[in-house]
Parts: structure tokens; C-alpha cells; sequence
């Protein structure tokens, strides 16, 4: 019954299942199978293993991510998890587009290393074309200055700033009461600001750590210059904006309890949100997977179940207080 079969197994798993593309089109000729895998499934590494945190450093991101004087970093979420989604996208809907056209299935090889090196554009072409390779530069932008996070008063709060062109760079200085610095021979261009970064950056921190993070959002924002507060997870249950929304909703586990989870993003003009169920209990959909969808009776279910082939909530061992 499915138009689309998307796998995301080690290489070799699913061919001994037989759940490959040739095992899928043998139930369904017209069937589109998208395999996204680390590197492909061709090539001398098609049979390497890994999971996303792999790839950032596979891509080349991790040597790019981090403090100049550090070691390389790994990034906050697994890089390719959050790209090559979007090539996925793209290669099913010019699938989906093929199949109607043409009646034909279609078998797609995605490598999400590949996917995560296209993001890497820019930096690849300086390369290319000026012999410069990416360095890392902790918060720091090639294009801006200041740039950067500065601590605030309070403990660990901290603002993000950004200061785009002479004329911000003018609005920053008036905001600060630090005008002079617009003619300052170490700061008056932006040359000469990305010459003394540490000494600038040293200068704002001064100056930010005597503020509320909020007061410095505030009087930067209503200058034009671009700034944020650097939010924990407890600010963001307290943020006016995602309240407004109602981007977090609660939920009720059996065995956890209440607890809040994140809404979709997008809202929908047409279509109320529709309320997202509990994480399921082991085994808890197990009937309705071999019966409904897979058409198993109740005895061949029973059966499973002695021979420990399946197993549900219930098998689970008992580790007390652990």
C-alpha cells in the first residue's frame, strides 16, 4: 500500500531482511524506495556505519566549529540530521512527479555526507578559487564586528550581539556612550575592529556585565542594532512569544506522568492541530501493527507471543528504584 519507503539502516541490514528495493518492488513494481545512508551505497566507504554525530566531522563542519585555540567541536545537533532531510524532500517529490508521469518506481541513493557538503558552499569556493581553508573562529563573523556572545549581569546570562556596517556600528557606540570610538584610530573602521576584536570585545563585556541582559536587548533593538538574549530551557517556557502561540502543550504518560512537549512550528490556517499522542509503552500497538496492518489473527499473535517472538510491557524486568 505504500507510495514511498524510506530507510535509514546500516548498510547490508535490510538486504538480509529482505526489505531492500528488489524486495519492496516484488510486492509493489511501482513502489519509490529512498535509501539515505552515511555515504552512499556505492563506493569504497558505502559499507561505513555511523550515526549523525559522525558526519559533522565527516563533512568537514566540526573543523570549522569551536575556539580557534581548541580542539575541534562537535555541533549542538547531529549536522546531517537537519539537512539532508530537505534533499530528501526534493529527490521524493521529483519521484513522486516521475511516477505519475511515467508509471515507473524509482530507487534513490542518498548520501547524507554529500548532502551536508553542500551546505559547506561557500567556504569550499574560497578554497577553490583563494587556497583559504575555513577556520574556526568561536563566535566570531568574517563580515561583522562586533560579533559575538558577552556576559550580562546575573549568573550565566548572556547576550547575543551583532553589528552589521558603520551605521550600526555608530547606533552601538551611542547606545554604549562610548562615541568616541567612532573615531578611534583601533575601532573607527572595520578593518581596525577585526585587527583589535579581543580588545573590543573585552571593552563591550565591561560594559555588558553591568546590564540585565534584558536592558541591553532593549536599548540595542531600539537602536537598530541586533540583539538577543542567549535563552535557557526555563526562558523559553517563559517567553511571551511561544506562550502567545501555545507552541507547548502537555501530555499525559502512564508511566510518566504530565509533562510538556513542543507543538509543531507551522500553523495551519484550515487545520487545527491535531494533539499529539504519548510515547508508546513497549509492545502497547503490537495488535494493531500485526492485525490491522499486517493481517496476523489473533491465534498466529498468541502464538508469537509463547514463542517470545514478540514481547510487551508486561516482560519487561523489574528493576525496583533503579
Amino acid at each position: 500500500w505504500a507510495d514511498v519507503v524510506i530507510e535509514n539502516m546500516a548498510p547490508g541490514v535490510l538486504e538480509k531482511w529482505g526489505l531492500d528495493y528488489e524486495g519492496c518492488r516484488q510486492e509493489k513494481p511501482d513502489v519509490i524506495y529512498l535509501s539515505s545512508s552515511s555515504l552512499g551505497r556505492t563506493g569504497p566507504l558505502s559499507s561505513f556505519a555511523a550515526w549523525g554525530y559522525h558526519h559533522g566531522p565527516l563533512v568537514g563542519v566540526s573543523h570549522m566549529t569551536g575556539w580557534p585555540d581548541r580542539l575541534p567541536c562537535l555541533d549542538a545537533l547531529a549536522y546531517t540530521d537537519t539537512v539532508a532531510p530537505t534533499f530528501t524532500v526534493i529527490a521524493l517529490m521529483g519521484a513522486l512527479l516521475y511516477r505519475r508521469r511515467t508509471g515507473k518506481g524509482v530507487f534513490i541513493d542518498q548520501s547524507q555526507t554529500e548532502a551536508g557538503a553542500y551546505v559547506l558552499g561557500p567556504t569550499i569556493m574560497d578554497h577553490l578559487v583563494n587556497g583559504r581553508s575555513a577556520i574556526r573562529a568561536g563566535n566570531r563573523d568574517p563580515d561583522m564586528a562586533p560579533h559575538g556572545v558577552f556576559p550580562c549581569r546575573g549568573e550565566d546570562k548572556w547576550v547575543a550581539i551583532a553589528v552589521t556596517g558603520e551605521a550600526e556600528w555608530a547606533s552601538f557606540c551611542q547606545v554604549l556612550g562610548k562615541e568616541e570610538w567612532c573615531t578611534h584610530e583601533r575601532f573607527a573602521t572595520f578593518s581596525a575592529r577585526k585587527d583589535n576584536e579581543d580588545e573590543l570585545e573585552g571593552l563591550i563585556a565591561d560594559w555588558t556585565l553591568q546590564q540585565s541582559r534584558q536592558d541591553v536587548v532593549d536599548l540595542l533593538q531600539a537602536a537598530g542594532v541586533a540583539a538577543g538574549i542567549v535563552a535557557s530551557n526555563e526562558d523559553l517556557f517563559k517567553d511571551p512569544q511561544l506562550k502567545h502561540r501555545g507552541h507547548f502543550g502537555e501530555l499525559e504518560h502512564e508511566e510518566v506522568g504530565t509533562h510538556s512537549y513542543e507543538l509543531p512550528a507551522s500553523r495551519f490556517s484550515k487545520m487545527p492541530h491535531r494533539k499529539q499522542t504519548p510515547a508508546p509503552l513497549l509492545g502497547e500497538h503490537t495488535d494493531y501493527v500485526l492485525g490491522e496492518l499486517l493481517g496476523y489473527t489473533d491465534d498466529e499473535i498468541t502464538e508469537l507471543l509463547i514463542e517470545g517472538t514478540i514481547t510487551t510491557d508486561d516482560d519487561l524486568p523489574d528493576l525496583g528504584n533503579y
